[in-house]
């Protein structure tokens, strides 16, 4: 006859009650895309294809002698796109 063993409980702010929750959204994330290679395909291969697209389109306004402004903003929006992409691709896998 075994005896129940008590349930574990650890307090909810504790820092090792968050890290157990963290790590459970982080397994269940990865089981999910663990089903759809595709999925993780499309969530490497789009912000890759961005940078290199905005990285010669940056590199030819160099070489046309274009402000650093509007470089700078340029690189703000290739940041806001490769950021959006990313987080679309991640959040469509999990619907």
């Amino acid at each position: 006859m075994t005896t129940p063993r008590p349930s574990l409980t650890l307090p909810p702010l504790s820092f090792a009650a968050r890290r157990t929750r963290v790590l459970g959204v982080v397994r269940r994330d990865f089981a999910a895309l663990r089903r759809s290679p595709v999925r993780m395909f499309e969530i490497l291969f789009w912000p890759t294809v961005e940078l290199v697209l905005w990285g010669f389109v940056t590199l030819f306004l160099q070489a046309q002698k274009v402000p650093f402004v509007v470089s700078f903003l340029l690189g703000a929006v290739l940041l806001w796109q490769v950021l959006q992409k990313a987080s679309n691709e991640i959040s469509v896998s999990f619907r």
